[in-house]
C-alpha cells in the first residue's frame, strides 16, 4: 500500500524552499492555505461568498510585540471576473501595521481576504498604499461552507471585504481594521519579466504571461473547488463531493 501523502506539509516545505517573500513562494503558501480550507475537518469559507466575490487575497504575516505590537507580511491578490468566473494572474502585495495593547512574543499567521466587489480589488491594485477600513470596509468573515444570511451580498461598490485567519491550526474570522496594504511592483516585474502595472495584471487579460512551471494553475484548481463547496482529503488529495 502506498504511503499517504500530506499535501499541506509538502506545500509548506516547498514554499519555504522558494522563500515566502518571492512570488512563487507566496503562490505555494496560498495553495497550502487552500488545502487547509478544503480539509473536511475545517469549517471553511461559505461557498456562496466565493461564488459572488470579485477577488481573494492571501497574506502571510509575522507579528511580534511587547505592549506595542508590530506586524508585516507578504502575499498575493487575485481577481475573479464576475462575468466569466475566471481568475486573473496574481499580483504581489505587502502589509504592515502597528498597534498598542498587551502583546507578547511572536506569531505567524495566514490571512485570507475575500473581496465582494471590484472596488476592493482596485484598491489593492493602485499606486498607493491602502489603509483597511478606509476605502475597504473590513469585517470578520462568517464560518462554514454552507453558511447563509450572515453577510450582505448586495453592497456592490462599497469595497466590502471579509477576512479570515489561520494560526496554530485554528480558523476564524478576523478584523484587520487599520492595517496598511500596498502592491509590490518590483516582485511582479521579477516574476513576470514585465513592466505591467498591478492594475493591468488583475484587470487586463493577457497583460502578462504565466511563467512555465508556475503553480498558478494549481491555485486556480483549489479556488474552484472551494467555490463549489467541495472538500479534499488531505492525506490522499482526493476530492470529496459536496453533500
Amino acid at each position: 500500500m502506498a504511503e499517504a501523502k500530506d499535501n499541506s506539509k509538502d506545500s509548506h516545505s516547498t514554499a519555504a524552499s522558494h522563500g515566502r517573500l518571492t512570488m512563487e513562494g507566496m503562490i505555494e503558501n496560498a495553495i497550502r492555505v487552500c488545502n487547509y480550507m478544503l480539509d473536511p475537518k475545517s469549517p471553511g469559507v461559505p461557498r456562496r461568498l466565493l461564488e459572488v466575490c470579485s477577488g481573494v487575497a492571501f497574506i502571510s504575516t509575522a507579528e511580534a510585540g511587547f505592549f506595542i505590537s508590530a506586524s508585516g507580511g507578504t502575499g498575493i491578490v487575485i481577481r475573479r471576473d464576475e462575468n466569466t468566473g475566471k481568475w486573473s494572474p496574481p499580483s504581489a502585495i505587502g502589509t504592515g501595521g502597528v498597534g498598542f495593547g498587551l502583546a507578547f512574543g511572536a506569531e505567524v499567521k495566514d490571512i485570507v481576504m475575500v473581496m465582494i466587489d471590484e472596488s476592493a480589488v482596485r484598491a489593492l491594485s493602485g499606486e498607493v498604499q491602502v489603509k483597511l477600513g478606509g476605502k475597504m470596509a473590513i469585517a470578520a468573515g462568517p464560518i462554514g461552507r454552507e453558511a447563509e444570511g450572515a453577510f450582505t451580498l448586495s453592497n456592490k461598490g462599497a469595497g466590502m471585504t471579509f477576512t479570515y485567519s489561520i494560526v496554530k491550526g485554528l480558523f476564524a474570522g478576523i478584523n484587520m481594521e487599520g492595517a496598511i496594504v500596498g502592491a509590490r511592483k518590483a516582485e511582479n516585474k521579477k516574476f513576470y519579466n514585465s513592466d505591467a502595472s498591478p492594475h493591468d495584471i488583475l484587470f487586463t487579460e493577457g497583460a502578462v504571461l504565466i511563467p512555465d512551471g508556475s503553480h498558478i494553475p494549481t491555485l486556480y484548481q483549489k479556488l474552484t473547488l472551494m467555490e463549489q463547496g467541495k472538500t479534499v482529503d488531505p492525506s490522499h488529495d482526493i476530492e470529496i463531493p459536496s453533500s
